[in-house]
């Protein structure tokens, strides 16, 4: 899975991906790409495949999936950090 969370501490919690080309996939690249992004100033690079043949690449456009996310759930991170601050209240009583 590429999309992961993990507690830093019992306040903070980061969401992420381990996923190397994650970035390029969501703010894509060259002249394409989110022009607030530096890996985007690029107007074409050649790269080599892996049965050696060349291609020559002129971007592709951002297929964001991290901001959809966060997006789509963040009403449901907020209840869930709500819940926690609840039970741990009521852990006290």
């Amino acid at each position: 899975e590429s999309i992961h969370t993990e507690a830093k501490d019992a306040q903070t919690v980061t969401v992420g991906t381990n996923c190397g080309h994650a970035v390029f996939v969501e703010y894509g690249t060259g002249p394409k790409g989110d022009p607030s992004v530096p890996h985007t100033t690029k107007k074409s690079w050649r790269y080599q495949d892996a049965e050696g043949s060349w291609h020559t690449s002129h971007g592709q456009p951002p297929q964001p999936f991290m901001r959809t996310a966060f997006a789509e759930n963040k009403d449901k991170a907020v209840d869930a950090v709500k819940e926690s601050i609840k039970e741990d209240v009521n852990h006290l009583k």
